[in-house]
């Protein structure tokens, strides 16, 4: 998680996370989705509750 999600905002050229990356590159990007994992405010979780709310995030996406 910190590699794909902390790290790659700092070494991406789009300064982005690796999942958002992903996802921008699928034929109907999930905009929602993206920008909802822009907005996470990594700098005050621990990376287990970074887990956590990514896997949150991710499925309420998934039901909706």
């Amino acid at each position: 998680i910190y590699y794909h999600f902390i790290e790659a905002r700092r070494r991406t050229e789009l300064r982005i996370d690796d999942f958002s990356a992903w996802l921008m590159g699928l034929d109907d990007p999930p905009q929602g989705l993206i920008q909802t994992l822009a907005h996470l405010d990594f700098y005050f979780l621990s990376l287990a509750e970074l887990k956590e709310t990514l896997i949150r995030v991710l499925n309420c996406r998934g039901k909706g």
